[in-house]
């Protein structure tokens, strides 16, 4: 079914409830991380133990976006990821405004006047 335009009030849930869904799946693995690297601290030293923590979040963030963040937002018609349109500093749940369409069909993204504020 095609869809004819993308309401922002519908992106914008989407964003939020994938970044919801990301923070449940990665805060835990990240304390864990955490409390390994205080635990291997004194085998590897203190500068190991800082770049197991580091890379470790790295690679769940990576993991988080690819796994969780990309596929829970996808365009209604080509099912492709929208996770690109989202502001990526300071509130990222929120669609960027400069965002029109969809970047790879093309499926406009409207503002709906009765909701208000975006």
């Amino acid at each position: 079914m095609l869809v004819t335009t993308i309401s922002r009030r519908w992106l914008n849930k989407r964003l939020r409830r994938a970044r919801n869904a990301g923070t449940l799946f990665a805060v835990p693995i990240i304390f864990g991380m955490l409390l390994l690297c205080g635990k291997i601290a004194p085998l590897i030293g203190n500068a190991g133990a800082i770049i197991v923590l580091l890379s470790s979040i790295a690679i769940v963030y990576v993991a988080t976006t690819w796994l969780i963040y990309e596929p829970m937002v996808k365009c209604p018609n080509c099912d492709q990821s929208l996770w690109k349109c989202r502001k990526t500093w300071g509130k990222s749940h929120k669609a960027r405004r400069d965002m029109t369409a969809c970047p790879w069909c093309d499926t406009p993204i409207i503002f709906d006047e009765r909701y208000g504020r975006d």
